[in-house]
């Protein structure tokens, strides 16, 4: 607050203080009420511009439209959704598009499991366990086929809901080698190997 003059542009009331407007300053989208904590939105992030459009949708909605256009501190172009989450604005990622060669299965309808951190709907597709919907905030994505091992609805479910899955004694490394692991989600959601340890 405070970075905003009382003729900028209104852009919406701000969803933090719910008293203030936000305004579009020369740096970003902040509210005009010098006690919020808001801390606004920048008008360049990862050197996109952000539209008053765009402003409007996270602040009214809550989540932009998927967004491209964005670049990485590594120089890689990518696209996420826009988010509040509470006094600031966040990226949250669409699913990673599945290799070209990745191999592909069968899908049953219906919920695998529920997401404990964001309750969003698990399901099947084609190559991965992921959210239902897009944008949800879950970061769950498990592939269905791990070190050459199809993972089955049900183990998916426990490594979901448990944290962990395993040990699975048939999984085969990059190298062709056989290898026991357990599976299990780090804190980011992402799957991780844990290995047993040699007598």
């Amino acid at each position: 607050a405070g970075s905003v003059e009382a003729t900028d542009e209104a852009i919406a009331t701000c969803p933090v203080c719910k008293s203030g407007t936000i305004r579009q300053g020369h740096d970003g989208y902040a509210c005009d009420a010098d006690e919020c904590s808001f801390r606004g939105i920048r008008s360049e992030m990862c050197q996109r511009l952000i539209t008053p459009e765009e402003a409007r949708a996270i602040l009214t909605e809550g989540r932009s439209a998927l967004l491209e256009g964005f670049v990485s501190r590594r120089g890689r172009p990518f696209s996420a959704y826009l988010v509040m989450n509470g006094k600031k604005v966040e990226y949250d990622f669409p699913p990673r598009q599945a290799a070209a060669d990745a191999k592909k299965f069968d899908v049953k309808p219906g919920v695998v499991a529920v997401c404990p951190k964001t309750n969003a709907a698990i399901v099947e597709t084609p190559t991965h366990y992921q959210p239902e919907e897009a944008g949800s905030g879950c970061k769950i994505q498990i592939a269905r086929e791990i070190s050459k091992r199809e993972l089955t609805r049900e183990e998916a479910a426990t490594l979901i809901t448990e944290g962990q899955v395993g040990p699975f004694s048939d999984l085969i490394s990059k190298k062709g080698n056989p290898f026991t692991a357990i599976l299990y989600l780090n804190k980011a959601q992402a799957v991780r190997y844990r290995f047993a340890k040699r007598e």
